[in-house]
């Protein structure tokens, strides 16, 4: 399935969704309004009942659907922005779907399209992290994978997210590479820019405690 496809697919869901959360509202309100419009001008008490029943049921199904709906993707957000967005499926998210996609089919031609999404969805540290791990574990190439989160960190705004890119590179550098001063210097940097982060923490830590050079 393209990215596209799935794009499309993801939105027809989400036009779906809100239009089922919306009209119900929209036309309780438009028929309460002539209600208590209508009493107002001397309709018997009765006919309000019906409009509290309708507001009763109204709210039911908006809470069901709102817990059903709209709770699930609060808490993917809140997932994505404070581990990175590692809580949601892949199949509702072009720039990992495409990573699947080139995991499971090793088409280094599709990495072009995969920088392209993710350098359009910049502030998002998920984006960069699928693509070094497609990188290092696809197709080898674990220099351009430090390159790519060391670029991913200069480009997310939250700064757990920009600390968690800077950590990753700086462990991979010395892994991966063997490269034991320059995985210092990142660490260092991580340590110096984000010292209130837990990875800018982890950092200073591993700084003082370990045997790097």
């Amino acid at each position: 399935m393209g990215v596209n496809t799935i794009y499309a697919a993801g939105m027809g869901k989400f036009c779906v969704r809100f239009a089922v959360l919306v009209t119900p509202v929209a036309v309780f309100a438009y028929v309460a309004h002539d209600a208590i419009r209508a009493y107002t001008t001397g309709t018997p008490w009765f006919e309000l009942w019906w409009v509290i029943v309708a507001a009763l049921a109204v709210g039911l199904w908006e809470g069901i659907a709102f817990r059903a709906w709209v709770l699930p993707l609060f808490a993917r957000a809140v997932g994505n922005a404070v581990y990175g967005g590692g809580h949601y499926s892949a199949a509702d998210d072009a720039p990992v779907a495409l990573a699947e996609r080139i995991r499971a089919e090793k088409d280094r031609e599709m990495l072009a399209q995969l920088y392209k999404l993710v350098r359009q969805d910049a502030g998002r540290s998920r984006c960069w992290s699928e693509l070094a791990d497609v990188l290092l574990h696809v197709f080898a190439d674990p220099h351009e994978a430090v390159a790519v989160l060391v670029e991913g960190a200069d480009c997310v705004s939250d700064a757990q997210d920009r600390a968690m890119l800077l950590f990753r590179a700086a462990g991979m550098r010395y892994r991966e590479l063997r490269d034991s001063s320059g995985a210092r210097e990142l660490y260092e940097l991580t340590a110096q820019r984000f010292p209130r982060t837990v990875y800018g923490q982890r950092a200073a830590r591993l700084m003082r405690d370990s045997t790097l050079l």
